[in-house]
């Protein structure tokens, strides 16, 4: 089964994988995001001492992805919603789509410390020291 947004690009499918035993296992699989770029200017991000060396090399603009523009756009599962998450680290924010039930629908609670972020248009919890990172 294939899910698509509005523009019909596949977002999401489900697959029959064969699990433990040889019981058929239906998985969900989302897609990689459709990004919508946007451009915004260079900034620097880290210690001072490095701004000048930074600035000497002539940055470029930042490409952005967002995983949505509206909540028009968040369509792979019923009431999503389009947010404004931080990225990680040094990372631009950007807008990701959200959905019930996720850890970091409504007030994050499902994710560590609350803490959710950008990860490629996605929203995903914010790696904590020492912790793999999520999916």
């Amino acid at each position: 089964m294939l899910t698509t947004n509005r523009t019909g690009c596949v977002i999401a499918f489900v697959v029959a994988v064969t699990g433990c035993g040889g019981a058929a296992v239906r998985a969900r699989v989302e897609a990689p995001v459709e990004c919508q770029y946007t451009t915004l200017p260079p900034r620097f991000c880290g210690p001072s001492e490095d701004e000048m060396l930074w600035r000497e090399s002539n940055p470029q603009p930042a490409r952005v992805c967002n995983g949505c523009l509206t909540t028009e756009d968040c369509v792979e599962r019923p009431g999503g919603t389009c947010v404004e998450l931080q990225g990680e680290g040094c990372a631009y924010s950007a807008f990701v789509c959200v959905y019930p039930g996720d850890p970091c629908w409504g007030e994050r609670e499902g994710c560590p410390g609350g803490e959710c972020v950008n990860r490629e248009g996605r929203a995903v919890c914010a790696r904590s020291e020492g912790a793999p990172a999520s999916p």
